[in-house]
């Protein structure tokens, strides 16, 4: 199913998840979705579907926030000062722990920041994510979940471009772009439910799981604390974004 809109307001976003809604099959029931952080899908969410659980990209909350910290021209402290660089790649793996604990484990880390920078930084996460009418732990903690971004889309997003060779398209030019790729849909279906199909994953992102559901088997078994999960998540996925 794909939606072609001409605004991201709330309203816009509401008159395409009532027809989303309207075409579902019955005995369908939508539980999660996973989508940007861009307040109108959220409310719209809320209001369509209010029993569905709303879950953030880890990839853009973590996006976000190093946006913060260039704005506030920290990219050198990051990585000239081992200190701070430990206390961002932190910051940035909070979504990695339980929803209920991430308020506490932050508050430790502000104590650590040293300058107005820094607290900036913090107020700044404080402000938008902790304390946020929109967006409060429990819509950005990944903790125990295999999906924690919404690269598959933009991954198809990609595709689709390198498909059509180039990203604007016209109005005819995208829909047959579309129909071209819902008539593979069927295919696809048939290959997976035939064990024929499977994602492709690679190497790095399947060890980078694994350590990952190992650091959080050992918390919940008590074998971790809070503050242990979080230096070693942060080993494995607490880079920047744009971090070499």
């Amino acid at each position: 199913m794909y939606a072609l809109m001409s605004g991201k307001k709330a309203g816009d976003y509401k008159a395409v998840l009532r027809a989303v809604k309207k075409a579902l099959p019955d005995e369908l029931e939508l539980q999660e979705a996973m989508v940007d952080f861009e307040a109108g899908i959220w409310k719209a969410l809320s209001a369509v579907f209010p029993q569905v659980k709303r879950l953030g990209c880890s990839f853009h909350w973590k996006q976000a926030v190093w946006r913060k910290i260039q704005v506030l021209g920290l990219q050198t402290a990051y990585k000239q000062s081992k200190d701070v660089h430990q206390l961002l790649k932190e910051l940035m793996t909070l979504p990695c722990l339980p929803a209920e604990i991430i308020e506490t484990v932050f508050q430790s880390l502000r104590e650590r920041a040293e300058g107005p920078l820094l607290q900036q930084v913090f107020k700044y996460v404080h402000d938008t994510w902790i304390t946020s009418d929109v967006w409060t732990p429990s819509s950005w903690s990944t903790f125990l979940s295999s999906i924690r971004t919404n690269n598959d889309v933009e991954g198809w997003h990609s595709r689709l471009n390198w498909k059509t060779g180039r990203a604007n398209l016209t109005l005819y030019e995208l829909i047959s772009a579309l129909h071209r790729e819902a008539l593979s849909v069927g295919i696809q279906m048939r290959l997976v439910s035939e064990k024929k199909l499977s994602k492709f994953q690679r190497r790095q992102w399947r060890s980078q799981q694994a350590r990952l559901f190992a650091l959080w088997d050992e918390f919940v078994s008590g074998q971790r604390t809070a503050k242990h999960l979080l230096r070693a998540a942060a080993n494995i996925v607490g880079q920047a974004p744009d971090d070499k």
